[in-house]
């Protein structure tokens, strides 16, 4: 549908796919500490790595690299080391949102611990989508500004956007949940992809 790589990332990763073999997932699990979440688990398994919202889903060396830069800034800057199997630091806060029904677009202050989420998605410019990997809120997905700076926001991850280039304006779709799970935020990208796709090109092939 997307032959003119219309949608937002898709001239980047160009709907390119890396499966993640059972050694890979081994290995990276038995580094960070614990299980990755379950429909995680099963995407980049049996779907993979490389194409998604934004820039892409990172590959497992990108999110070492990643992980490795924040939890050098959290060391400098805090005395901390950890690993995503360590406890999340958000945990209390976001218990508080969730019992006091508040908007989930009201941003949290980053954690004072890296441990308990990996990055699993570039959005440029210092923004990321984090994915929980530990705690009660394992498998919920976040959307950040920054890692260590106690002012950067970190918020539920919204529904990814499609196509976003001037002068097409994407559709806001219903059935979004307030606190996605991966499973909810890469179905989300898709349905507005598709939905985009449509209204963009409203005849197959052309």
């Amino acid at each position: 549908m997307d032959r003119k790589l219309s949608v937002a990332g898709a001239k980047d990763h160009r709907y390119e796919f890396h499966i993640i073999s059972p050694v890979e997932l081994k290995v990276f699990e038995e580094w960070r500490g614990c299980r990755l979440p379950e429909d995680y688990r099963e995407f980049i398994t049996e779907i993979g790595v490389g194409a998604g919202p934004s820039y892409g889903l990172l590959s497992f060396g990108k999110i070492r690299g990643m992980l490795a830069d924040i939890y050098d800034d959290y060391n400098e800057r805090y005395g901390l080391t950890a690993r995503p199997g360590d406890p999340f630091g958000l945990d209390k806060e976001i218990e508080l949102l969730r019992n006091n029904n508040s908007e989930s677009n009201e941003a949290m202050r980053a954690p004072r611990s890296p441990g308990g989420f990996i990055p699993i998605c570039d959005l440029g410019c210092e923004f990321a989508t984090v994915l929980v990997t530990s705690g009660k809120f394992a498998g919920l997905v976040f959307n950040t500004s920054d890692f260590i700076d106690t002012n950067a926001g970190w918020w539920p991850a919204g529904r990814p956007g499609g196509i976003v280039e001037y002068p097409y304006f994407p559709r806001s779709l219903p059935g979004y949940p307030e606190w996605p799970t991966f499973s909810d935020w890469i179905a989300g990208w898709l349905e507005q992809c598709f939905d985009d796709l449509r209204r963009k090109f409203p005849y197959p092939g052309k």
